[in-house]
């Protein structure tokens, strides 16, 4: 009710005061438009439509939001002054009177956005639409580099952005919040920053000369206003007299002061208290000098003793007052945008000065919700009048009430093992974590910098990680003679490092590349050194997995009890152009690999495999299919041989920072400044962090009987886009300001959305809760290996192609 209340008042008082602007506008618009006013359709509270009135700008009429936002360089004249300065929004008071709007509120959205935002809208428009919202306030068409932004930018880019916004004002709304918005909208229209910041800019070279005289009229004008007021405005002629006879004086010793605490030196855009302090100090020298020459060397005891005082006060108050200004305009000035909500974790020393510089720097989009700390003496204390909200037991209802976008850890005194229970307790919210290094082990070299915008994988799982406690792999491998083929890979030389720390009997790392090989061997044997002295269990062989004389060679001096198969090309737009190369290593290299297994009697086989096998469109897709049905056909046959080898294949989907991965891609095109290229706006995929998708590889390993086909279960898909547009903001970029996204399209034998199951697949739980089985209810080949063994006699890469589609295509 207050609100409503609130909105009529306003509404009304703006349109009585307005009138005249009104009449000069109808005159401007109705001989350059021939209408005064432009009518958009809206869609207002519990998504009942309304026209919304503005005054006309353009000659046609608008095209809807986007024309509005993205291309303001189509308004020209008085249209432009209108829209800037936001006069072209008058007529939306109408709106408010009428109860369609509110003062403040979410932006009301046209009709095709807010259906395809419906979900969205649901929960903005329980409250009524506002004028300004926090997205209009902060949002700058000059901010955004790009020019003529089509929809395929602004729908799946900026539309997520402003519905959040819209949706974080819907759940807090309240008149304070309002009034502060009301405020910050009129100070980012009609503060001139950027004339302020030209004027800074062009003075720049001359700074030192502008900063004398700048602190000498403040000299003359603050002793002129000691007068005015001691006087109450009417300055006697005697005492006129007195100010022009000894201004002369006073700023002879106010220059000798200036120049003797160097007050011309300092930058003022770092005003702090010690700045204060010199300026007092200064000014009290000063003013003490001048009273003992006017009443002791001149003997003048007229000069009114309260003028003094005065004018002491003006000079502390007006020199401190120049510094605080520029201060506040260099902190604030570029810190208009759209903050990320944060949670401190700490409300220490550090994270005290952590808050200042968000406060201060314009490169720290941040707005601090809460401090977090163990100590529970704190709850409810401030810091920089930001509250200590509880402690990390509190944790979950906090995140469900404050809903922050990210944490930052500012305890960097912790220990590693309190810091490392820190990190795990925060995992489970899914939600980017960052850490303040010290000063102290910054400047011994200990940490830099960039550790404070270290992005881990964790971060942009947009899910709590997999913390797998369910089965013991140690062991199962503890003893065994395991071989992982692909061994310098991402997979690989993660499953190599896994499986070292369960003490297998030997580890044959098996590899063609050379440097990926010989540096999971470095590392694996440093820690073999550290660990186990004397012993070599660590077996690192070059080899292709095509080369069936050196598989002989290799199995038959190891034999190998448990064979890990990841050898495979996955770089889907390079197999396109290279599918000759794809069949070869990862259908035949699969087929002789398995069959090796078998004849050397390794007891458990485990493929690797993709959910780009499911439905496959594309030839790297095709040929882990194939690789499944190969494996599946030597389950099947399994019975006929003794000792029988348990073929097993674990399927799932990407895995952050493997090789040909988008997050490296992304976190070097953010090196290079950008832009970020995503290929469709809509584009999923499902994303585990290495160490999650081996765990769960060897967990399958483990409780494999034969036959089976694992799939992790990877959460939900994540966008691309969203994947992206995180990246940007943990590398501490804005999206659209320092940072573009572009998009380039689909790449050859790409999909928009991956699979874990096929069509004619049944989902099967098993004894672990991410790991499920995929049981297929159709039969294989019965003679896959035969067709695979002409390979050789192949022509070109088309036939490859026409050959995968053909085969995968009639698999059941």
């Amino acid at each position: 009710m207050m609100k409503r209340i609130f909105d009529i008042a306003i509404a009304c008082l703006g349109l009585i005061l307005f009138l005249p602007v009104f009449a000069i506008i109808a005159i401007i618009n109705g001989k350059s438009y021939g209408e005064v006013f432009s009518k958009e359709k809206r869609i207002g509270r519990n998504f009942r439509p309304f026209t919304q009135y503005k005054f006309r700008t353009t000659q046609a009429e608008e095209r809807g939001e986007v024309a509005r936002i993205l291309s303001p360089d189509r308004v020209r004249g008085v249209g432009k002054l209108l829209r800037r300065t936001k006069i072209e929004e008058i007529p939306l008071l109408w709106n408010v009177l009428r109860g369609d709007m509110s003062i403040v509120g979410p932006r009301p959205g046209a009709e095709k956005y807010v259906n395809l935002f419906k979900e969205d809208y649901k929960e903005i428009l329980k409250i009524r639409p506002g004028i300004t919202d926090i997205f209009s306030a902060t949002f700058n068409d000059g901010d955004y580099k790009k020019e003529n932004m089509a929809e395929e930018y602004y729908i799946p880019v900026l539309m997520p952005e402003k519905l959040k916004l819209a949706k974080d004002y819907a759940r807090k709304a309240s008149l304070k919040s309002d009034l502060k918005l009301i405020i910050l909208t009129l100070v980012r229209i009609y503060y001139p920053y950027t004339a302020i910041d030209r004027i800074s800019k062009a003075l720049s070279p001359y700074r030192r000369y502008v900063v004398i005289s700048a602190q000498i009229l403040i000299a003359m004008a603050a002793n002129y206003l000691a007068f005015l007021i001691r006087f109450e405005g009417n300055i006697p002629a005697y005492h006129f007299g007195l100010f022009l006879r000894y201004l002369p004086l006073l700023i002879l010793i106010r220059i000798v002061f200036l120049f003797a605490f160097k007050l011309d030196k300092g930058l003022w855009q770092y005003a702090s208290v010690k700045d204060l302090t010199d300026i007092s100090v200064t000014v009290s020298l000063g003013s003490g000098l001048f009273f003992f020459i006017v009443r002791a060397a001149f003997g003048d005891l007229g000069y009114p003793q309260s003028i003094y005082f005065i004018d002491w006060l003006l000079n502390v108050f007006l020199l401190g007052g120049v510094r605080l200004f520029r201060r506040i305009h260099t902190s604030r000035g570029k810190k208009w945008g759209a903050k990320k909500r944060v949670m401190i974790i700490g409300a220490g020393d550090a994270a005290e000065i952590v808050l200042r510089e968000i406060e201060h720097s314009r490169l720290c989009h941040y707005n601090v919700i809460g401090f977090i700390d163990d100590n529970p003496h704190k709850r409810g204390l401030k810091i920089r009048n930001i509250t200590v909200l509880g402690t990390r037991k509190d944790l979950k209802v906090l995140v469900e009430k404050e809903q922050p976008e990210e944490f930052l850890i500012a305890i960097p005194s912790v220990s590693q093992p309190e810091f490392e229970s820190i990190v795990l307790d925060l995992r489970q919210y899914g939600l980017p974590i960052k850490t303040v290094p010290s000063l102290g082990h910054i400047l011994s070299g200990n940490t830099s910098l960039a550790s404070i915008k270290a992005v881990e994988p964790e971060d942009i799982l947009f899910r709590a990680p997999v913390n797998d406690t369910c089965v013991s792999i140690h062991s199962f491998f503890c003893g065994k003679r395991v071989m992982i083929t692909g061994a310098g890979g991402s997979i690989g030389s993660e499953l190599a490092r896994q499986i070292a720390s369960c003490r297998p009997a030997n580890l044959i790392l098996f590899e063609r590349h050379e440097e990926n090989l010989y540096r999971i061997d470095l590392e694996l044997k440093q820690r073999e050194e550290r660990n186990l002295k004397g012993e070599n269990r660590i077996h690192s062989v070059i080899g292709d997995i095509l080369d069936e004389k050196r598989l002989d060679e290799i199995m038959a001096r190891f034999r190998p009890e448990v064979l890990l198969h990841t050898a495979a090309y996955k770089h889907v737009p390079l197999m396109e152009d290279n599918s000759g190369e794809a069949f070869k290593t990862n259908v035949i290299g699969t087929k002789i690999v398995s069959e090796k297994a078998r004849q050397f009697g390794v007891e458990r086989f485990i493929l690797i495999s993709t959910d780009k096998a499911v439905n496959p469109v594309n030839v790297m897709g095709m040929t882990k299919k194939v690789a499944e049905e190969i494996i599946r056909h030597l389950a099947d046959d399994n019975r006929r041989f003794t000792p029988s080898t348990k073929y097993i294949t674990v399927r799932f989907g990407n895995v952050l920072e493997s090789s040909g991965s988008v997050v490296p891609l992304f976190r070097e095109q953010i090196r290079k400044g950008g832009p970020v290229t995503v290929t469709h706006p809509e584009i999923t995929r499902y994303f585990m962090t290495i160490p999650e998708a081996v765990s769960l590889v060897l967990q399958a390993t483990s409780m494999g009987n034969g036959g089976e086909v694992f799939v992790l279960d990877m959460g939900k898909p994540v966008k691309i886009l969203d994947l992206a547009k995180r990246m940007i903001s943990l590398y501490g970029y804005r999206l659209g300001v320092d940072m573009e996204i572009s998009f380039i399209g689909l790449r050859p034998g790409e999909k928009l959305y991956e699979e874990l199951f096929d069509e004619d697949e049944i989902i099967g739980k098993t004894s672990h809760p991410k790991i499920y089985r995929a049981i297929h209810n159709g039969r294989g080949h019965s003679n896959t290996l035969e067709r695979l063994n002409n390979w050789e006699s192949m022509g070109d890469e088309s036939s490859v192609r026409n050959l995968l589609l053909q085969y995968t295509m009639s698999i059941p």
